[in-house]
C-alpha cells in the first residue's frame, strides 16, 4: 500500500512547474477604494465587546 501511496506523491508532481523556476510576481492584492480598515476594526471591536468576549 505504501508503494501506491509514494508513486502518487511522486505522479502529483509530474507535469507541474518545476521547483526552482522564477515565479513572476506581477500584480497583488489591491483593496477596494471604498475600503476603510478603521471603520473595519471599530465595527469588529465594537461586535466583540457586544458579545462579551473582550479579553482586554
Amino acid at each position: 500500500m505504501s508503494l501506491i501511496q509514494e508513486f502518487l506523491k511522486y505522479a502529483a508532481f509530474m507535469g507541474g512547474p518545476a521547483e526552482d523556476s522564477p515565479q513572476k510576481a506581477t500584480g497583488g492584492l489591491k483593496g477596494a477604494p471604498t475600503y476603510d480598515a478603521t471603520a473595519d476594526a471599530t465595527a469588529l471591536d465594537n461586535a466583540i465587546k457586544a458579545k462579551g468576549w473582550c479579553v482586554l
